[in-house]
């Protein structure tokens, strides 16, 4: 058995996870630069709390989320599953780009539904941002492109559908097999 990762990426309504909804969470699980597994679920939500800004970035279609979304504690038992299956109830490790957004996002959503979400995932994580910004720093990169539309242009990376949670998900997990060849 090699090394396992949790890839992550969210879409929501706002920057503030107390304000904001979550849309959708795209995983990824990453063992020895393999995607194994991935997933996007949506979640419904009883009100939708959004900015303007929030939904012209990432195109969420309200009306479709609420017909396809998992309710909350449903969600929540996916993630447990994969933990399951993929981790053997052992905790995960987060990797994602900008990751504690996403992860305040999941703490929020653990919180509502009086679940702890470290007995999920570890307090650990991987941030492909911070690692492109120290390869920066140590002179490894010649500019600094520690965002994300940057590094999957340097790097070449073609993401599908941009702003969305799984596609995003999936083209950090290109970005971050780049930087463990550097």
């Amino acid at each position: 058995m090699g090394n396992k990762l949790l890839f992550l990426d969210t879409e929501t309504g706002g920057i503030e996870p107390t304000e904001h909804s979550l849309f959708s969470i795209g995983i990824v699980v990453w063992e020895d630069s393999n995607i194994i597994y991935e997933n996007e679920i949506y979640i419904k939500n009883l009100t939708y709390k959004t900015t303007a800004q929030a939904l012209a970035i990432n195109n969420i279609d309200i009306v479709q989320i609420d017909k396809i979304g998992l309710e909350k504690q449903d969600a929540i038992k996916e993630l447990k599953k994969i933990k399951g299956q993929y981790f053997n109830n052992g905790s995960m490790t987060v990797v994602g780009h900008n990751v504690a957004f996403d992860i305040s996002f999941l703490k929020q959503l653990y919180k509502e539904c009086g679940f702890d979400f470290l007995e999920d995932f570890s307090h650990r994580t991987i941030d492909t941002s911070s690692i492109l910004q120290f390869l920066y720093l140590k002179g490894n990169l010649e500019k600094n492109i520690a965002s994300s539309d940057r590094a999957f242009d340097y790097f070449n990376i073609e993401v599908r559908r941009r702003h969305t949670a799984l596609d995003d998900c999936r083209a950090t997990v290109q970005l971050f097999n780049e930087l463990i060849l550097l």
